[in-house]
């Protein structure tokens, strides 16, 4: 009376060639490598917009050095016609 409502079994997988199964791993490894690659790239070209921006006097500032570097890079006066 069970195989009246029972499905059939699926047949078993094919046995697949070592060698294929092989090739397919490294390939998988292989793609999943060049993803880690593209985002990385991705992450350190986001980074680089907001120091782009800044002048190299700036970054010292920001790193703990005095901010003279930039006075006498960029010009410390605020209005020339003032001073």
């Amino acid at each position: 009376m069970g195989s009246i409502f029972s499905k059939p079994k699926p047949p078993p997988p094919p046995k697949v060639d070592p060698e294929i199964e092989r090739r397919e791993q490294q390939l998988e490894a292989q793609e999943k490598s060049e993803r880690r690659q593209v985002a990385s790239r991705r992450r350190s070209r986001r980074g680089r917009s907001a120091g782009g921006l800044m002048s190299e006097a700036r970054r010292s500032d920001i790193m703990g050095q005095t901010q003279t570097a930039l006075n006498n890079t960029l010009g410390g006066v605020r209005n020339p016609r003032i001073g």
